[in-house]
């Protein structure tokens, strides 16, 4: 596996005498370092907004402007204010000096004659310090891109509306350095076909719309199911679809659901652009999960034509629930994801019939049902299981959570209706072999709810 690819690290060195600044270069003449130079202050502050630096070597007396003041000008500057200083100087170690340095916006001092030991010990620690924040940064940027897709995925499931968010929160995320233009590809009869796009031109899109599997780099990707990184377009023999531009590079993401490869995000990039292992890791983590939300998205359309709901509380039937806790139990499995199943049975509902009608009967079902659905997520499935038996579905959630989300209607149904129910949660386990498996245990949890008396909640895994 090949290593993540370790940027040189600038490092701005200021003296306005030239023979210094050759011999700090060749002090810290390391693989990992990049040595600007500039004799003056001025200098100095133009070179600050040209690139980022790790740390500043900044030398006191200057002519035009002393190292004291530089450092002052330094600190009023948003992009560079946070820049780790520290003074070299060959004079005046005493205690106010320092305490001017420090004052100025210095965290170090190094004195003349310098010590090429202790010159290259500090500058390592502010290094590896800047190193370390960026690392950081980077970290919490992908957990940001991924909790966007995620929240696109939990919350969407019109699939022409995912697939433009989908393409719209990679682009403009800033976790990799993309240029404003992205495809996405949906696989059907062995060929890509673009079901959404950024950026792009119709003629274009003209060009790309069907891409056959295998062909140039999306449909490599596709029929490999590896991320691609192609640094320049022009170059790359598998780019074979070409239209006159500036040449710029690819990042290639196939998308995986529980049956293959059901499509690619293709994104432009700079040219000769450096993707680290961890991030091609990261893509693949999230080709798989744009895999999942595509399936259920894609199941929800196929079924919106489908008599799939029940007549009276139009909530989905049986039939209907096979369907999605089959792929829900798939993904879980292959992916080790999460899913729980909530049975609720409304206690002595032949009392109430016998009560007050076989339609006042019917009408209570019709609200008790609405009440599940306005606590529920529009991700989670309710299904009229049978008679005054309900069960919902909890895809991307455990156990914990699943009883939180029966003890609250357990309360709502209570307070709000005249009845009371019982529930029943159980969750996904690797071990299931049957997706019945997980509701068994959901019923079994209901029937002890039952027998202790009713209007509770039991779990069982």
């Amino acid at each position: 596996m090949a290593k993540d690819i370790e940027k040189k690290v600038s490092i701005l060195v200021v003296d306005d005498r030239p023979e210094n600044l050759t011999a700090l270069e060749a002090t810290l003449d390391q693989p990992d370092l990049k040595i600007v130079k500039a004799l003056s202050g001025t200098e100095a502050l133009a070179k600050l907004l040209e690139e980022d630096f790790a740390l500043i070597l900044l030398d006191v007396q200057m002519p035009d402007m002393d190292g004291f003041e530089t450092a002052k000008l330094m600190r009023g500057i948003d992009k560079t204010k946070h820049i780790p200083i520290i003074f070299v100087t060959a004079i005046n170690k005493d205690q106010k000096y320092v305490f001017r340095g420090y004052e100025s916006g210095a965290v170090d001092y190094i004195f003349k004659p310098l010590d090429p030991d202790i010159l290259k010990s500090k500058v390592n620690v502010f290094v590896e310090l800047y190193r370390q924040k960026n690392r950081l940064e980077e970290i919490n940027l992908e957990l940001s891109t991924l909790y966007k897709l995620m929240s696109v995925v939990s919350t969407t499931i019109d699939f022409n509306l995912l697939a433009n968010h989908i393409v719209e929160v990679i682009v403009k995320n800033k976790l990799l350095d993309v240029l404003n233009k992205a495809l996405f590809f949906i696989v059907q009869d062995n060929k890509l076909v673009i079901k959404s796009q950024y950026g792009f031109s119709d003629d274009f899109i003209c060009i790309r719309e069907n891409v056959e599997m295998g062909k140039c780099l999306c449909g490599l990707a596709a029929k490999t199911g590896d991320v691609i990184i192609s640094p320049d377009s022009e170059k790359d023999a598998n780019h074979n679809i070409k239209l006159n531009g500036d040449p710029h590079g690819h990042i290639i993401i196939p998308i995986k659901d529980s049956e293959g490869i059901c499509g690619v995000v293709c994104l432009y990039t700079p040219k000769d652009i450096k993707v680290s292992e961890r991030k091609i890791q990261l893509l693949k983590t999230v080709g798989m999960q744009l895999g999942i939300a595509i399936e259920k998205s894609k199941l929800y359309e196929k079924t919106k034509d489908l008599s799939l709901h029940d007549a009276l509380t139009g909530l989905a039937n049986r039939r209907l629930m096979d369907i999605i806790l089959e792929r829900t139990f798939i993904s879980a499995k292959k992916y080790n994801g999460m899913c729980s199943v909530i049975m609720l049975d409304i206690d002595y509902f032949k009392k109430y019939n016998d009560k007050f009608g076989h339609q006042a009967g019917d009408e209570l079902l019709v609200k008790i049902a609405n009440k599940i659905l306005d606590i529920i997520k529009t991700t989670d499935l309710v299904v009229r299981y049978g008679g005054e038996e309900f069960l919902i579905l909890l895809p991307e959630t455990d156990l914990t959570r699943a009883a939180e989300i029966a003890e609250k209607i357990r309360t709502i149904i209570e307070k709000e209706t005249e009845v009371t129910v019982s529930l029943g949660c159980s969750s996904f386990k690797n071990e299931y072999n049957k997706k019945e498996e997980i509701i068994e245990k959901a019923d079994n949890a209901l029937y002890t709810a039952k027998k202790e008396g009713r209007n509770k909640v039991k779990i069982e895994n």
